[in-house]
């Protein structure tokens, strides 16, 4: 589906689509993340969230995202649980 929307944009608006970590595994992406740093706190997944803007834990984007966490040896945390350090576990230091 993204592939027919992207053609379309190139089409009709020489717009070009890259995904250049369309094709890894999200373990992967959640590993490359942590090796540069991704606030993991400051990131959004969900597609069901709940009220006050908190993510539902329960839609499959989030449950592939958890799954990833896991996937990666990060622990099995969720954006919102991760942390001001970006979920590294650490004291911050």
């Amino acid at each position: 589906m993204l592939a027919i929307f992207a053609t379309c944009l190139i089409i009709a608006y020489g717009v070009i689509v890259g995904a250049p970590l369309g094709g890894y595994p999200k373990a992967r992406v959640v590993a490359l993340a942590r090796q540069f740093g991704v606030p993991f706190d400051k990131t959004w997944s969900c597609y069901q969230p709940m009220a006050g803007g908190v993510q539902c834990g329960t839609c499959n984007s989030c449950m592939q995202f958890a799954r990833a966490l896991v996937e990666s040896d990060f622990a099995a945390l969720t954006p919102d649980a991760a942390g001001s350090d970006g979920g590294k576990g650490g004291d911050g230091g």
